[in-house]
């Protein structure tokens, strides 16, 4: 929807991403949290992630224990 801006904390369609984007730096984002990212990061092959708002206790405060889960499932995406 063009008229909703980033931070909506909607999930992308990780499967609308072409095979040929692997071959190019690729930031990641739309709506990844922990219950998702490893999944997403295993598909899509990003250079990097860019998360936030599915990240937050509340708007623009994060919350210490989903960011230490995101970032322990990156981790086990990564020794893979």
């Amino acid at each position: 929807d063009d008229r909703l801006a980033g931070g909506t904390g909607r999930v992308f369609d990780w499967a609308t991403i072409p095979e040929w984007s692997r071959r190019v730096r690729l930031f990641l984002a739309g709506g990844l949290a922990p219950e998702n990212v490893a999944t997403a990061v295993e598909r899509v092959r990003p250079f990097a992630v860019d998360a936030s708002s599915r990240l937050e206790r509340s708007p623009g405060i994060k919350d210490e224990a989903r960011l230490r889960s995101f970032f322990a499932a990156l981790a086990r995406v990564r020794e893979e």
